[in-house]
């Protein structure tokens, strides 16, 4: 007989691109001996060969369900056929980005995909949940924890999600006991449970809807010992307890021990490893989110439709197996979408898409006039503020919204050495003020917005409470005044030195008044929510005031008239959940677009938007007292860079894009520490913007000095003639410029040393150069020397000098031993052949540079000698000291008028050279060429010497008369 119908497996979303059929025969059917007909949606796919029991479909697509048969075939014929469902689980992405106009990104920005195809979990609260396995990835001492639900009929603390109350371990969210209304039990156990429990509440003015009955987002956040419930976005309650953790199956949709079965649908179960703020929370829980979210370690859609598992879309693989719930059409306002990052991307993925499926593609963001600094005391969160003491009559207002009034936690104060001067804190759900250590009691707190105002009469020792704009109490302390001065103010923590008592909740403004008391109608506008609400920025009496609108950034500004600088904000978040709140949408173009998705094309990227909502703010920074404008300044937002990093371009330019109603302060930096410059104003604020904000001017008060010296050679002599009283007679002129032209300086110098200090220079690039001397020939060597260039951003000073260098001259010594003295003071000296041993004659040569200020005698210079006196061949020689001694023997007198012989030394220095000669008459015998004969009378009154052919030449002219007086002369070679 045929074979009986296999057991048929398709895979259900195990793998991203096919779906993988397996199958097995029936043990005690007929064998499948000619192999298996395998069809799709009654379709034939392939036959494969007996003993093989899979195929794989690739031909498949995300969003379709498809229905598989197998049919064994043997010799009797076809079988009956096995059915299965497969599918591949959703895979379409969409990706761009957000930007402004000027091309900057808009982070923050909620991209959406609609329609959106989901579903839900069901389950009917009789044995039916979802099982998931332990995962080291779960969170221990730190978690947030959300899903979507809607309970049914029945309730009675049944599990919603379940690691462990059983164990009075982990965490669990739970329904209401049947006692109570429709609602949420969130909970951690240490051995003993800590829990929270809200009812869901009905709208009264919507009449035809229960909302008790409808979905409800519902998100647990623990740390630091304190467990806070979030419903629809909004704090509900909050407790203290410990938690301990054991690894553990753990259950949706019933408790973990398989009782308290849930009646009712789940979605969208989302949990992290850290502690999601209220604004996070907000934001993201009508979306899906990415898998490279922060801190996300699993994250359940229950998009799948159809099969037995659902599958964790985190990179940690916590799928869970359905025991008996069903995927349900019936779901909350979740829409596909992502939220743009810093740099203004976005990616939707895991979208459900079917044949060729049309989406609309849809950005939205929304600003906000006001702001709040969100603190939790698990993170040690707060922000101090700024110093100042208060007189003895004071007025402090605050708006405060505490999600934890057990536990003791400082919402503002001050510390006075190691006295309480001033402590507001909320402990067992009461506001309690400690000023100069006196502790008393002022009310009731309750975990929701409130306005407190404190007004302090010293002169009476009386302090009046208000709650809302209503008088609750007047308080006798013993000491109302001091000086307050020690430490700064600060919020959400008490002490800035070793803070402690961390606050958790919200903190939305506080406003500090002197000099006076305010009235009740004043207190009852601050407090109002409505209308013209709020702090007046021109109340005379107005000293401190911290809107905390800055939105963003580490740094809190005191807007108040007093100005008392800035504060810090530590590990505090910002919050659009304020007192008062205005919103606006923002405007982008176009408004949407329109894409296909479909299995060749299950990606589509640069789905690209332009926010043209957002509002530049533009000015320019300036060189005080020049029309240099200054480059590559970094423009800081709230103290911190922003995204992009904004710059002023090489015309000092400067344009940031912000979204409208924000309170920005734009602080100019530029350099670090002894460099970093100074900037007047140091910051620009502009609040709740709204226009274009242009010309925002930033002077750079920076100054820098350049100093130097014009002189002359190494010696340093001056190069500058003076007069008899030293002072100079030439003109000499130095001149400092910006390399671009658009700041220059001159200094006529005034004294002969040369020295000069330009002050007050901006801190630019600048070129040192001399314009004008008297002396051409020194001012011709500058120019061609040219300027020095000199970069002053990163230097206090700097030092230029110019030096002239003159060219060498030579100065020849008398000979140093040897001269004849004689009447005529001729420089006279002996052949030094003359002498037994031949003397040794020298000569001290000296190689100097003249200027003004005297002769600089070098330390190095090369000579070239031509000793005529010696008759030596040329000579080089170096010196490496001042004075060179120069060695010769004198060699034969010169027999011809003036019978002198010359030394001539030449110095070579840096390329110029300079001659400078010495004569002497050398006394000694000589051998002429040739005889002298004569013939006459024996009295021989002249003889005129026959040349030699040498050039000389010899003369007696006629007419010439000679007088002679004779004596008796003994002539001889002694006295010749």
């Amino acid at each position: 007989m045929p074979p009986q119908a296999p057991a048929v497996r398709p895979s259900q979303g195990d793998f991203p691109d096919r779906v993988l059929i397996s199958w097995s025969e029936d043990p005690l059917g007929p064998s499948s001996s000619n192999g298996f007909i395998v069809t799709r949606d009654g379709a034939y796919l392939t036959k494969v060969d007996p003993g093989i029991f899979e195929f794989i479909d690739f031909n498949v697509q995300a969003g379709e369900f498809y229905n598989y048969g197998v049919q064994g075939v043997n010799t009797f014929g076809t079988g009956v056929k096995g059915l299965g469902v497969g599918f591949v689980n959703p895979n379409g992405v969409v990706s761009g980005k957000i930007e402004t106009n000027n091309g900057n990104p808009v982070p923050g920005a909620i991209v959406t995909l609609t329609p959106t195809y989901g579903n839900s979990m069901m389950f009917d609260g009789n044995g039916t949940n979802i099982c998931v396995s332990h995962h080291d990835s779960l969170p221990t001492n730190m978690f947030t924890v959300s899903a979507w639900v809607k309970i049914g009929d029945t309730h009675d603390s049944d599990g919603i999600i379940d690691l462990g109350s059983d164990l009075n371990k982990n965490f669990w969210i739970h329904t209401t006991p049947s006692g109570l209304d429709k609602g949420v039990v969130i909970g951690v156990g240490d051995g003993a449970a800590h829990e929270v429990t809200h009812e869901f509440e009905d709208d009264p003015s919507t009449p035809t809807v229960d909302e008790r009955d409808e979905w409800h987002h519902v998100a647990a956040v623990y740390g630091g010992g304190s467990l806070i419930l979030y419903v629809d976005g909004q704090f509900v309650n909050s407790t203290q307890g410990g938690i301990t953790n054991e690894p553990a199956l753990f259950a949706i949709g019933s408790r973990r021990d398989q009782s308290g079965f849930f009646d009712g649908k789940i979605d969208d179960v989302r949990i992290y490893n850290r502690l999601l703020t209220q604004t996070e929370i907000v934001s993201s829980k009508n979306i899906t989110v990415s898998k490279l979210t922060p801190g996300l370690v699993a994250y359940w859609k229950f998009d799948e439709g159809l099969g037995t598992k659902v599958f964790d879309i985190s990179n940690n693989g916590l799928d869970g197996t359905l025991n008996g719930a069903t995927f349900s059409d019936d779901t909350p306002d979740i829409k596909n979408g992502a939220m743009t990052d810093a740099t203004g991307f976005y990616f939707i993925e895991g979208i459900n898409y079917s044949q060729e499926q049309s989406f609309t593609v849809k950005p939205e963001k929304l600003f906000y006039e006001n702001y709040a600094l969100e603190f939790n005391a698990a993170y040690q969160s707060c922000a101090v503020l700024t110093n100042f003491d208060l007189p003895d009559t004071s007025h402090i207002e605050l708006t405060v919204h505490p999600f934890d009034l057990n536990s003791k936690q400082s919402i503002l104060s001050k510390v006075q050495g190691a006295t309480d001067a001033f402590n507001l804190f909320v402990e067992n759900g009461k506001y309690k003020l400690t000023i100069n250590g006196e502790t008393q009691e002022l009310g009731d707190a309750a975990a929701e917005y409130q306005h407190l105002a404190l007004s302090l009469n010293g002169a009476t020792g009386e302090l009046t409470y208000y709650l809302n704009g209503s008088e609750i109490t007047t308080l006798t302390y013993a000491d109302l005044t001091g000086v307050w001065d020690s430490e700064a103010w600060q919020l959400a923590a008490k002490g800035v030195a070793s803070p402690s008592d961390f606050y958790t909740g919200l903190i939305d403004e506080v406003a500090f008044y002197t000099d006076s008391l305010l009235s009740l109608a004043e207190i009852q506008l601050n407090a109002a929510q409505g209308g013209d609400g709020g702090t007046d920025i021109g109340h005379g009496n107005l000293y401190s005031y911290f809107n905390l609108n800055e939105g963003s950034g580490t740094e809190l500004f005191d807007v108040g008239p007093a100005l008392t600088g800035k504060g810090t904000v530590k590990k505090a978040s910002y919050s659009f959940i304020t007192f008062r709140q205005n919103v606006f949408p923002h405007e982008f173009q176009p408004n949407s677009k329109f894409i296909n998705i479909n299995n060749s094309a299950t990606a589509v990227n640069d789905i690209d938007f332009k926010d043209i909502s957002t509002v530049p703010v533009s000015g320019v920074i300036r060189f005080e007292n020049t029309f240099c404008y200054q480059d590559s300044v970094e423009i800081l937002v709230n103290g911190n860079s922003y995204f992009p990093p904004i710059f002023t371009d090489e015309e000092g330019r400067f344009v940031a894009d912000f979204e409208p109603g924000v309170t920005v302060t734009l602080t100019p930096k530029y350099g670090s520490d002894s460099t970093e410059h100074k900037f007047f104003p140091g910051f620009y604020k502009v609040s709740r913007l709204n226009v274009p904000v242009a010309n925002v001017l930033f002077v750079n008060q920076t100054k820098r000095e350049v100093e130097g010296q014009l002189y002359g050679g190494h010696c340093r002599l001056s190069a500058i003639p003076a007069d008899a009283n030293g002072n100079p007679t030439a003109i000499v002129k130095v001149k400092l410029a910006s390399l671009n032209g658009c700041y220059e300086e001159v200094i006529q110098l005034d004294q002969v040393d040369g020295k000069f200090t330009f002050k007050n220079v901006p801190p630019i690039p600048v070129a040192v150069s001399v314009i004008e001397h008297s002396d051409n020939t020194i001012y011709s060597y500058f120019q061609v020397q040219g300027g020095t260039e000199v970069d002053l951003r990163n230097k206090m000073r700097d030092t230029v000098d110019f030096m002239y260098v003159s060219p060498p001259n030579v100065e020849i010594g008398e000979i140093n031993d040897g001269l004849i003295n004689n009447d005529c003071n001729l420089p006279l000296i002996y052949d030094s052949q003359k002498f037994s041993t031949p003397k040794l004659y020298s000569n001290n040569i000296k190689v100097y540079e003249s200027y003004y200020g005297g002769n600089c005698y070098l330390d190095t210079f090369n000579l070239i000698v031509n000793n005529g006196i010696a008759e030596y061949d040329q000579e080089e020689l170096h010196s490496d000291t001042s004075t060179y001694v120069y060695e010769w023997y004198a060699n034969n007198p010169n027999m011809l008028s003036p019978h002198t012989k010359i030394l001539q030394v030449t110095a070579s220095v840096g390329g110029l050279f300079a001659t400078e000669t010495y004569e002497t008459i050398v006394l000694g015998e000589r051998q002429l060429p040739g005889t002298i004969s004569t013939s006459g009378p024996s009295e021989v009154f002249g003889i005129v010497y026959d040349p030699p052919g040498d050039g000389s030449y010899a003369t007696l002219a006629s007419g010439t008369t000679t007088c002679t007086s004779w004596e008796d002369v003994d002539v001889n070679s002694e006295n010749a």
